[in-house]
């Protein structure tokens, strides 16, 4: 009997170790995990009702709405991307070699003016207008908040020297370059934002960031070790998975499986690169596209990028 016990007991030690660091999944076993019918991201696929497209591959984006114009800008470090209500796309601005995107807002800049991603068809903005308020003894936060209370919008540039930083000022529908102080700019910008002060934030018409709104994990199956101990290769730290979804986009399921990982434990911490963005609730009845954000942290990873789920 006490034999018995103890194999038991040995037993169940051996699974908890296996199941804590290895790919081995007690769970599996009784319960195999059946990837029948769960999509992979890739280019461009359909459903019954709508079209899913990758819009870009980078990872570093944001999708903002604009709930005046009723649109959407995809923006990512080498342009944007304008889309109605429907996902369909209005305009796109493929390089911005030269140009400074405002991130947040609807604008992007170059040295000689800016573009308003609002208009029905985009065009540079040329500036009207050039204002110095570097000069020695000048009192440029009296003179540049008095014109940034009256502002329709105010945008920071990037493209600074050592002694002045560029601002983009819109007034009565036209653009000025403010140029104020650099180390002044650099004394009150604004932490963890780039090029923003504290004192003065840019201004904008309201633009919302779509947020992960939480997206239903079906399944987790390990796959391999990924990650192991430093100086210990034969302790392993973390497991790459695959992970199965199930989203409903306009009340239509969908069930998509993508890389993911996690970390050794008997339930150890888990992290999905699949995001499903949405306008905010508030919203939802003007809209009927939303995105996927793939995000897996491998350059070249074929499935990164943003995609648009609108329908067909």
């Amino acid at each position: 009997m006490k034999i018995l016990l103890l194999s038991s007991i040995l037993l169940l030690i051996v699974f908890l170790v296996c199941q804590a660091y290895t790919a081995f999944d007690i769970r599996t076993v009784f319960k195999p995990v059946d990837t029948t019918g769960y999509r992979q991201l890739s280019d461009s696929f359909t459903t019954e009702r709508h079209l899913v497209k990758k819009l870009v591959p980078e990872v570093y984006t944001e999708v903002l709405y604009s709930a005046a114009g009723n649109y959407f800008l995809v923006r990512h470090p080498e342009g944007v991307i304008k889309l109605n209500a429907a996902g369909n796309e209005l305009y796109r601005l493929d390089t911005m070699v030269g140009r400074n995107i405002a991130m947040g807002t609807q604008y992007a800049a170059d040295s000689t003016g800016v573009y308003d991603f609002a208009a029905p068809s985009p065009v540079k903005e040329a500036f009207t207008g050039v204002l110095d308020l570097t000069a020695a003894g000048t009192d440029w936060k009296q003179e540049f908040g008095a014109r940034y209370e009256q502002a329709e919008a105010v945008i920071y540039g990037r493209e600074y020297t050592d002694e002045r930083y560029p601002v983009f000022i819109k007034e009565n529908g036209k653009w000025t370059v403010v140029y104020i102080p650099t180390n002044a700019f650099m004394d009150d910008r604004m932490e963890g934002v780039e090029h923003q002060l504290n004192t003065f934030p840019i201004k904008h018409p309201p633009m919302y960031a779509l947020q992960d709104t939480g997206i239903t994990v079906v399944r987790v199956k390990k796959e391999y070790v990924y990650a192991t101990a430093a100086y210990m290769p034969l302790l392993p730290t973390e497991f790459m998975t695959t992970m199965l979804y199930r989203i409903a986009p306009n009340g239509e399921e969908m069930a998509l499986r993508a890389n993911g990982k996690q970390k050794t434990g008997f339930n150890g911490e888990r992290t999905s690169f699949l995001h499903w963005l949405q306008v905010p609730e508030a919203y939802h009845n003007k809209v009927t596209a939303s995105f996927l954000l793939y995000d897996f942290n491998v350059l070249n990873n074929e499935p990164n990028g943003v995609y648009v789920i609108k329908p067909k």
